[in-house]
């Protein structure tokens, strides 16, 4: 069985390129029976989106104002350590 970890790792590099069907299939069957994964899998779409520069893209019901803040403030963070190192 998958670990939450090495789905969040598959996700991200889902987004990159294309995963292969065996370990496509073994995230999607992972992501189907975790409700948090599946929230991470929103998020990371949602976000990825904003990234591209998809500005009529909203946000799922699944990411509520907590996680938004989340998700700026570390973005936030990444810059401010990139700008620093």
């Amino acid at each position: 069985m998958m670990s939450c970890r090495e789905a969040a790792r598959l996700q991200s590099e889902r987004l990159a390129y294309p995963l292969g069907r065996r370990r496509d299939w073994a995230l999607r069957l992972h992501v189907l029976m975790c409700a948090g994964c599946r929230r991470y899998q929103a998020q990371l779409r949602w976000l990825h989106s904003r990234l591209r520069g998809d500005l009529r893209a909203e946000p799922s019901a699944a990411l509520d104002a907590a996680a938004r803040e989340r998700i700026v403030s570390r973005l936030i963070s990444a810059s401010e350590r990139g700008r620093d190192g």
